[in-house]
């Protein structure tokens, strides 16, 4: 279960950063993050920092790539809402599990404790 949610998050985020290359990678006219932060680099970088930078979205992290324009912002902005109720989500998923877990061990322990007297 656990495992499965963070796939899930993985993969959200790998297409998340796909999109915000995309984004910086098909605007023209305006200055994107793609151009002000690595003209001359390598794709893997553009990869990378994409990635990066949509991690950071869904975390308490920093990244010093930001949004250069309005349409960046805007889909930045978009993003930061999908993080927000994503990672909550898993948050809660993540304590609902541990609970779980908790109260199956607890029952264990119980019986355990019933056996021995």
């Amino acid at each position: 279960k656990v495992v499965r949610l963070a796939t899930f998050i993985l993969l959200l985020n790998h297409y998340i950063a796909c999109a915000w290359y995309a984004v910086a990678a098909w605007t023209s006219g305006t200055a994107t993050w793609l151009q002000e932060d690595y003209m001359h680099e390598d794709s893997r970088l553009y990869y990378l920092s994409a990635f990066h930078w949509s991690l950071t979205q869904f975390t308490p992290a920093t990244q010093n790539l930001g949004p250069r324009n309005a349409f960046e912002r805007g889909f930045a902005s978009c993003v930061v809402v999908v993080a927000l109720v994503t990672f909550s989500t898993f948050l809660g998923k993540m304590t609902s599990a541990m609970t779980q877990l908790l109260n199956l061990n607890t029952v264990r322990w119980q019986e355990e404790a019933v056996l021995r007297r």
